[in-house]
């Protein structure tokens, strides 16, 4: 009888351990099963994290003939519009609203720039005639998009040279690329901002 029930006690130990065992096979911590998770493929090092960018952008502005920006409340994304035109000048000479459009995937020779920049404290480098740091980590360029600017006169134009207008900017369908890194997608975007007034 001892003997029986020593063997018994033996196999109960043994199947103990094989479940122990399984405890920590396919999917469990021990096989990487977790690396996917939150840091590979769209992650923050390839343009990914930006995710609902046109979510992020909360805060905008505008200055100067003509640019135009959007940032996260946190400061770490933006997006940046220029266009060296005169076209707030150009608005007011025509007494109303201008209205511009590019396709971004065609070659213009005055297509205005924009960007998406990941990086902090962005919104120290726009619009402001004080030196401030910021860091730019990442920037991707617009390759494809639709993107229309109306600039609406509101108000004189100063001796100065400011050329005060409502701006609205629109962008559907943009793609943002960079060398090395995943592009960061913009489907549907508007920004409004006063523009036409000089920093200072």
């Amino acid at each position: 009888m001892d003997r029986t029930l020593a063997i018994l006690l033996l196999a109960l130990v043994a199947c103990g351990d094989k479940e122990e065992e399984d405890d920590t096979g396919a999917g469990g911590s021990g096989d990487g099963g977790s690396a996917d998770g939150g840091t590979g493929d769209g992650g923050a090092g390839d343009g990914g994290a930006a995710g609902d960018l046109a979510a992020l952008l909360t805060e905008t502005g505008g200055c100067g003939d003509v640019f135009l920006w959007a940032a996260s409340a946190d400061q770490a994304w933006a997006l940046t519009f220029r266009l060296d035109a005169e076209m707030a000048e150009r608005a007011h000479a025509a007494g109303g609203p201008l209205t511009s459009s590019w396709d971004m995937a065609l070659d213009y020779g005055l297509a205005p720039s924009l960007s998406v920049q990941r990086g902090s404290d962005l919104r120290r480098a726009f619009c402001n005639d004080v030196s401030e740091p910021y860091e730019i980590d990442q920037e991707w360029w617009i390759a494809a998009g639709e993107v229309t600017l109306t600039l609406t006169p509101d108000g004189e134009p100063t001796d100065w040279g400011e050329y005060p207008c409502d701006a609205v900017l629109t962008i559907e369908g943009a793609s943002f690329t960079a060398e090395g890194v995943d592009p960061v997608a913009l489907p549907g975007f508007e920004l409004r901002a006063a523009v036409g007034w000089m920093p200072g």
